[in-house]
């Protein structure tokens, strides 16, 4: 029987069919199986929106890329939007289909809809091919296509169980920075036992937060000598910019523990808190391609495209996220997304871990006033209680404390011994002379009321300083006719909703203004995951914000102070008086560090 041509056949060749080959179409298939860039630029086809079908025309950087594919068992390519990153997949996706028997490959996107597409012009790519180098299709499906030499591709969203269960052989992960943060550790851990035996994954993506697992691979991996130079935008700006780390410039030092319980405590929760086992994100060949690489027109991308993009809309942080790969959220996060960016830059090791693990990122000065706020929290495993030292008016970040395994009464005892501390310096130095100046105070909900009446019980005099309660200033908006001479109701500082919307929005002016630092990587970390839910600020799903929200208890302590403390109202009020936009000098402009 003569052999079926395509157009008798139609474009999906059926299973099992007996294609007969000239001399000169089996070179050109051992030709294609040895080499994925001969195979995609001779016979690979894209639909072009205006132009219909086209030859895909590799770009420089795509082959560089199809070749990291096909030599590394596992790769992360870091790239713009608008790159032709997602053809290029497809294609190479095809390649190893087609010229590899019994594979399983696993398509996972953001989302069902980014899975589909790449399926999509995977499929199209397929049946534009040539009759003769086609496999044979078993299973023709949307999200799973089946050829004749046993291999098989799947596409589906990424979820906490996708990639549970199946003998994957290679795995590809599009925009895996766009994935939840819960979803993909428990993704990944799900996949790991496919990777950690010899399969083979990729991954590519336009970067987010610098806290989720694209940027933890990203970091930990080596580049390939054909790759771009990646570079921190944000660094390079503080370093123009000037700002840099105002204490003493982070000189190296050795973080001195109280004892060894406080040395192996602190490590494991660095360890627990921060960072991946670092085996599973080893092994990676990380790509990265410049915009300015990409033909535009008549030639390559540059000004002239970048003016174009910005003008039709895109925001700042839309193109360093987008073109310039840098990593900037695309969440509704209360910080700024180039502010979170620029926080790595200023974040440090503590110089000094106690026996009970508070970490203390500045030494204890005499005749300086600190407040001191304890969230609390029931100490069962969930929520962390939350402690904070800050110097006031300078707003510097002194001390922090966090558990989920500490009852009402430790959190209690903790507070006290954190007051007491700070007494003990100030007072056993020669150079003191103001006495206690150290205000302190409780969230007051269910947990903190506990706290509070075991403040009373044991003696308010026996915690050092003075113990801030909630007044008609903090909890309700001035300008109501309420005074705030009015004698306090409430033990402690109570909280609503529209209280904790109002001094998130007084710490995201602290910070955005760079009148408070955050000095914590563990406060960082957290701030780029605190985003708006509703009429307030919480966490996203699988992320804590309980450092965060010990900071907005201390802005609404700050905002107390001012009134027990008259000459300080001066020194804590925020400046309102104008300063000139064009002086990059000036530390007010300084905050969202202008682009250069």
């Amino acid at each position: 029987m003569p052999a079926l041509t395509e157009e008798q056949g139609g474009k999906v060749k059926p299973s099992g069919y007996k294609q007969h080959y000239e001399q000169w179409q089996i070179q050109e298939i051992l030709k294609c199986s040895r080499d994925a860039i001969y195979f995609a630029r001779t016979y690979v086809m894209i639909q072009n929106p205006v132009l219909g079908a086209m030859k895909f025309d590799l770009y420089e950087y795509q082959e560089s890329l199809i070749d990291v594919y096909q030599n590394s068992r596992l790769s992360i390519a870091m790239l713009s939007r608008q790159c032709g990153k997602t053809q290029t997949a497809a294609a190479f996706l095809l390649w190893w289909a087609i010229f590899k028997n019994d594979q399983r490959i696993l398509i996972a996107s953001k989302d069902a809809e980014g899975a589909t597409d790449i399926m999509e012009r995977l499929w199209y790519a397929y049946e534009e091919l040539p009759w003769w180098i086609k496999p044979g299709t078993e299973t023709d499906i949307v999200t799973r296509k089946k050829f004749d030499n046993g291999s098989s591709i799947f596409a589906t969203a990424t979820t906490a169980t996708s990639g549970r269960g199946k003998a994957n052989s290679l795995i590809y992960l599009d925009e895996f920075a766009f994935v939840r943060p819960g979803i993909a550790d428990k993704f990944w851990t799900s996949i790991y036992p496919t990777i950690s035996t010899g399969g083979k994954c990729i991954i590519t993506s336009t970067p987010n937060s610098d806290e989720d697992k694209f940027a933890k691979i990203w970091f930990n991996a080596i580049m390939d000598p054909t790759s771009d130079d990646w570079v921190d935008v944000f660094a390079e700006r503080q370093k123009a910019a000037g700002f840099i780390n105002e204490v003493e410039e982070d000189e190296e030092f050795e973080i001195l523990y109280e004892n060894e319980e406080s040395r192996l405590e602190f490590q494991s929760r660095e360890d627990e808190d921060l960072f991946d086992d670092e085996e599973d994100l080893e092994g990676f060949v990380g790509f990265h391609a410049h915009w300015t690489k990409i033909p535009h027109k008549d030639g390559f991308r540059g000004q002239a495209f970048k003016n174009q993009v910005i003008k039709a809309g895109l925001s700042e942080e839309e193109w360093l996220s987008e073109f310039e790969c840098a990593f900037v959220s695309g969440d509704s996060t209360l910080i700024a997304a180039t502010k979170l960016a620029s926080l790595k830059g200023v974040v440090k090791k503590p110089r000094f871990v106690d026996k009970w693990g508070m970490r203390w990122y500045q030494e204890v000065k005499p005749n300086q006033i600190y407040g001191v706020v304890l969230d609390p929290s029931e100490g069962v495993g969930g929520d962390d209680a939350c402690i904070q030292v800050w110097e006031i008016p300078e707003m510097r970040q002194v001390a922090e404390w966090n558990t989920n395994y500490a009852d009402q009464p430790e959190q209690t005892k903790m507070l006290r011994r954190t007051l007491k501390r700070i007494y003990m310096i100030q007072m056993n130095d020669p150079e003191h002379s103001t006495g206690c100046q150290t205000y302190y105070s409780v969230e007051r909900n269910g947990l903190g009321i506990g706290i509070l009446n075991s403040i009373e019980y044991e003696n308010e005099q026996t915690f050092p300083g003075y113990l801030i309660d909630s007044t008609m200033t903090s909890v309700n908006a001035r300008g109501n006719g309420m005074s705030t001479s009015q004698p306090n109701k409430w033990r402690g500082l109570l909280t609503n909703v529209t209280s904790k919307r109002r001094y998130s929005i007084e710490l995201k002016n602290l910070i955005e203004r760079n009148l408070f630092i955050p000095r914590s990587k563990h406060l960082a970390s957290q701030l780029k995951t605190f985003v708006r839910s509703g009429a307030s600020y919480s966490a996203k799903d699988g992320a804590k914000d309980d450092i965060v929200m010990s900071c907005v208890l201390m802005a609404m302590l700050i905002d107390e102070v001012r009134y027990h403390e008259p000459d300080l109202d001066d020194l804590i009020r925020p400046d309102m008086s104008d300063y000139d936009e064009d002086d990059f000098d000036n530390p007010e402009n300084m905050a969202m560090l202008p682009m250069l």
